[in-house]
């Protein structure tokens, strides 16, 4: 077995993720480059967290932040909440948790009347700060687990934000699928642009 295949065997990667690894990857740095370039973003982030990323708890922001400031208020406006539209919008970058949750939760209390897919893209975005919220810096599974739960509700976000604003049937689903890819490769390109290989044959 290679540091690698030995590395992924010690932090607890599935046996079909090692299977893989094994059979595609020599290096680090070229299974880190390869998970991105398959998209395999799942693994990818899994892998970070479990190598305590730096930047783990800045992606998780920037998905939550997205979520509300994004989706959850394309929601909004599909279902006449221009308000709380306006105020998931005017969310700032550096919003704290505590505020992007606080506009989540009560744009999806306003939806719930108006839209359930407006008030499920909130929900989402409500989640996210939740995911993000129950990180435990010390402990490398409840980060892992906390940022792909927080990854999937921004793409669930992402989904009923379409889903509000479509009509029923095919068309519908196809739109909520293509926004679902579309946030998942954003996600993916902050991955690229934030995260280095979280790993290397050499560390001590």
């Amino acid at each position: 077995m290679t540091a690698l295949d030995n590395h992924f065997l010690d932090i607890g990667a599935c046996e079909e993720g090692r299977a893989w690894v094994a059979a595609h990857c020599t290096t680090a740095a070229d299974c880190w480059q390869m998970l991105l370039a398959q998209k395999r973003f799942d693994w990818a982030l899994w892998w970070y967290s479990m190598d305590g990323g730096p930047q783990l708890a800045t992606l998780m922001h920037r998905w939550a932040l997205r979520a509300a400031r994004v989706h959850a208020a394309n929601a909004c406006e599909s279902a006449g909440l221009l308000d709380h539209a306006a105020n998931l919008r005017a969310l700032p970058d550096d919003a704290t948790l505590e505020q992007i949750r606080a506009a989540s939760g009560a744009a999806a209390c306003a939806a719930r009347a108006a839209s359930n897919d407006a008030a499920w893209a909130a929900r989402a975005a409500w989640d996210a700060c939740e995911a993000w919220d129950a990180w435990d810096a010390w402990a490398a599974r409840s980060a892992a687990r906390a940022a792909v739960a927080a990854s999937r509700a921004a793409v669930a976000a992402a989904r009923a934000a379409v889903a509000a604003a479509c009509a029923a049937g095919a068309a519908r689903a196809a739109s909520s699928d293509a926004a679902c890819a579309a946030e998942r490769d954003q996600q993916l390109e902050d991955l690229r642009e934030l995260a280095a290989c979280p790993w290397s044959e050499n560390a001590k």
